[in-house]
């Protein structure tokens, strides 16, 4: 096939795959005028047009796009290509959905919360306040009581409400997936996209790129960081290329194991903290709020008047 047919296959399945809604990054372009970030259909028929057979042009090309030519290149297998470009997206769906039922269910208990809390300030301690005059308590003590009462209530409830607008930006503006993130996804993420870049530079090997440049190439196509690349390339060290190709089909595969047990601890661990945290919190307030007026009047009974 020729290179300029290889290449349209390859700008016609990326652009198949960001209409279904694929999240494809190109990576950063070192030339200004070129296209860069998330793909969409007008930014690869840009792309399309400049793509030169020239190493010297190609070099000033978004570095994830480039990656995927290069790879599509040398195994003409456009799957593992879109992996490697939309690893990041996955990842981020992982981790956004490890928290947003959990925020869901937090946001709706907060809301009912706080009409509870409203329900018992505006209407119970009136009926309390009422209840304590037939019970003769002193007048002072019922004029203190209920205020206290109120203040108490109404701290609750600013801090009710409170925990309903960060608990609705976390759940509507992303901040499920950096909470997830910083409790554990850091590592999650290192070990997919690592086990992904080992994926593409062995089915690079197996088409007879070196080992030195398809490891190169599979990082930038994943856009690997520091720890990504010390990752693979650490465990690549000595490796001939010969023994690269079942090294590296065995270090994706540890890669991809751990980051699916990874995966699944977070699933239970994380929803069942936060929802034990913050839900216990906002239960605890609510009791306090339903009993806090009986027990004081109880207390209130308690102490020894004066005849």
């Amino acid at each position: 096939m020729s290179e300029e047919g290889s290449q349209t296959i390859f700008h016609q399945a990326l652009k198949a795959a960001v209409l279904l809604g694929v999240p494809i990054r190109l990576g950063h372009a070192h030339d200004p005028s070129l296209p860069s970030g998330n793909a969409t259909a007008a930014k690869l028929a840009e792309l399309q047009n400049v793509v030169p057979s020239t190493a010297s042009i190609r070099s000033k090309l978004p570095s994830q796009y480039a990656a995927a030519l290069a790879a599509f290149d040398s195994t003409a297998s456009m799957p593992i290509v879109l992996k490697g470009l939309s690893i990041h997206g996955y990842c981020h769906r992982q981790l956004a959905q490890l928290l947003r039922s959990s925020a869901t269910y937090l946001l709706i208990l907060f809301s009912l919360g706080s009409f509870g809390l409203c329900f018992f300030r505006d209407l119970v301690t009136p009926s309390f306040v009422k209840m304590r005059q037939d019970l003769e308590l002193p007048p002072a003590m019922i004029v203190d009581t209920a205020s206290e009462t109120t203040h108490w209530l109404t701290f609750l409830l600013v801090l009710m409400l409170v925990a309903i607008v960060v608990t609705a930006a976390v759940r509507f503006l992303g901040g499920t997936y950096w909470l997830a993130f910083w409790v554990g996804g850091r590592r999650f993420r290192n070990l997919l996209l690592a086990a992904t870049a080992a994926e593409v530079s062995r089915a690079m090997l197996l088409k007879g790129v070196t080992l030195r440049d398809s490891v190169s190439i599979a990082l930038d196509l994943v856009d690997a960081n520091t720890k990504q690349r010390t990752m693979i390339q650490s465990s690549t060290v000595g490796l001939s290329e010969q023994s690269a190709v079942g090294s590296l089909g065995a270090i994706a595969d540890n890669f991809q194991s751990a980051a699916d047990d990874r995966l699944v601890v977070m699933k239970v661990a994380l929803p069942m903290i936060l929802v034990f945290c913050l839900g216990g919190a906002a239960v605890l307030a609510y009791c306090l709020a339903l009993f806090m007026p009986l027990v004081m009047m109880i207390r209130d009974l308690a102490v020894p008047t004066s005849l």
